[in-house]
C-alpha cells in the first residue's frame, strides 16, 4: 500500500468515524510526530493497532511523547485501551478525555498484571479529563511507586497492584461536579498528600461543560 510521507509533521489530530480514522492512519508516515491526538466517532476496535503500526512504521518513538485519545461516542474496552497503552510505552504524556474511570483503571490493571521489563512506560504527565463521574485517588494509586496499592471495600482493587508509572512527576483531573459526600475526602486527602511526599503534583477539579 503506497503511503504519504510527512517528514515535517509534528503534531497529528484526527476526528473521524473510527473506520475512516482506521483507513487515513495507514496512508501516513510521520516520522518526527510528537503529538497524537485522535477522537473516534465508533466503536474503537482496530484503533489500537492502527496506532502501532502507524508508530512502527515511521519509526517515530524517539519523537512521539504525547498522546490524547478522546471519547465521544467511542466504546473502548479495558483491553483496546491496555493494548494501545502497552504499545506506547515511550510517551511521556498522556491525555484520556471523557473516558470512564473504570475502563482507566481496569487497563491499568491489566498492564499492571503483565508489567514489561524491557519496555517501562515512561509516563511523566497523567491527565484525566472530563471524568463521567467524581474522581477517586484511588484510581491511580497502587500504579506510582511508594502509594497504598490496596484499598478495602472496594470489590476489584483487594488485590495488590504493581507500580508501572515510576517516572510520573504530574496528574491533572477534571470531573463531573460531587453529588454526596461520604469517605472520599478522608481517603484522598491521605493518598493526595502521599503522592506529595513523593514529588508527585496533582490538580483536581470539577468540569464545566461549554454546552451548557
Amino acid at each position: 500500500m503506497p503511503t504519504f510521507r510527512l517528514s515535517n509533521l509534528r503534531t497529528l489530530r484526527l476526528a473521524l468515524p473510527a473506520p475512516a480514522l482506521i483507513n487515513t492512519i495507514c496512508f501516513f508516515e510521520t516520522p518526527n510526530l510528537a503529538s497524537l491526538d485522535i477522537h473516534p466517532y465508533s466503536d474503537a476496535e482496530g484503533i489500537a493497532d492502527a496506532v502501532i503500526s502507524l508508530v512502527s512504521r515511521s519509526k517515530c518513538q524517539n519523537t512521539l511523547r504525547h498522546l490524547h485519545l478522546h471519547n465521544s461516542d467511542l466504546f473502548i474496552t479495558e483491553v483496546q485501551l491496555s493494548s494501545l497503552l502497552r504499545g506506547l510505552p515511550f510517551i511521556t504524556h498522556l491525555t484520556l478525555d471523557g473516558i470512564p474511570s473504570g475502563i482507566i483503571e481496569g487497563a491499568f490493571r491489566i498492564l499492571s498484571a503483565t508489567p514489561s521489563i524491557d519496555d517501562p512506560f515512561k509516563l511523566e504527565v497523567l491527565e484525566l479529563r472530563a471524568l463521567p463521574e467524581p474522581f477517586r485517588l484511588w484510581l491511580i494509586t497502587g500504579y506510582i511507586p511508594g502509594t497504598k496499592n490496596q484499598h478495602e471495600g472496594v470489590d476489584f482493587l483487594d488485590e495488590p497492584r504493581a507500580p508501572i508509572f515510576t517516572n510520573l512527576k504530574r496528574v491533572d483531573v477534571t470531573h463531573q461536579p460531587m453529588t454526596f459526600q461520604g469517605s472520599f475526602m478522608d481517603d484522598d486527602v491521605e493518598e493526595a498528600g502521599a503522592l506529595k511526599e513523593l514529588g508527585v503534583v496533582i490538580n483536581v477539579g470539577p468540569w464545566e461543560n461549554p454546552s451548557t
